[in-house]
Order: structure tokens, then sequence, then C-alpha cells
């Protein structure tokens, strides 16, 4: 025959009356921040990764303002800045719209990038490339 075992109950009042020691509140202090510092971290690298993306999706769409222009116009623009102020009529609805739009004009100027950085253009080979310290080669 199996004797069935029962655990000892406990009541509120000795569950309430259980107190932590200091040394508990240390630990789960640490443990806490610990995996806040982690989740911090996390988080500014996905907000990294997205800049990145946006950066390469911004500079595709620069270098394709300056070959419309290039193409409407025969030269080179002389800055990006003209790229943002040049219209382009749609024949069909006579619709105009900027030929590089949804891009930040810094305090200088310049156009920058989704770091803040102002993009480095040659206006005589048409070539644009970020300065952010992370992106230099593309």
């Amino acid at each position: 025959m199996v004797k069935e075992i029962k655990p000892p109950e406990l009541s509120n009042e000795l569950i309430a009356k259980k107190k932590r020691r200091f040394w508990e509140y240390i630990v789960l202090a640490i443990v806490l921040a610990i995996a806040g510092f982690f989740l911090v971290q996390e988080g500014a690298s996905q907000v990294r990764h997205f800049k990145e993306l946006m950066l390469r999706h911004q500079i595709w769409r620069v270098r394709n303002a300056v070959v419309m222009y290039y193409s409407m116009f025969s030269s080179m623009p002389p800055d990006l800045v003209v790229l943002t102020q040049t219209k382009v009529v749609e024949p069909r609805s006579g619709v105009s719209f900027p030929i590089l739009e949804g891009v930040k004009i810094g305090k200088k100027g310049f156009v920058v990038d989704t770091f803040g950085y102002p993009y480095d253009y040659d206006n005589q080979t048409g070539r644009v490339s970020s300065t952010a310290p992370c992106c230099k080669l593309w």
C-alpha cells in the first residue's frame, strides 16, 4: 500500500510574515540592471540597423535623381539641393514634383543622410556617397 504524502499547508499569515533579506534585493537589482543594459543595447542596435537600411535606400534615390537631372539637362547638378528645387512636370496629369523629395536639408544648406551627415557629392562625375563614419565606402 502506497502512503500519500501531503505537503505542509502554508497559511497566508505565514507567507505574509516571511521577509526578504537585504542581499536578495541587491541580487535582484543587479539582475534587473544587467537585463536592462542588454535591452537598451539591443534597441540601439536595431535603430542603427534601420538607419543604415534607410541610408542605402536614400543614397539610391539621390543617385537616381542625379541621373534624372543629367538626362534632362545634359549636365550634372551643381549641388544636391538643386535636385530638391528642380521640378518635373508629369505630362499626362500636369502634376509637378521635385526630382528629389523626402530628404532633409541640414542647417548649413546641405542634403543630409539619415545619420545627419551631409552627402559627399562630386559635380564633375556625379558621384554621391555618404560621409557617415559607418558608410563611407558605399
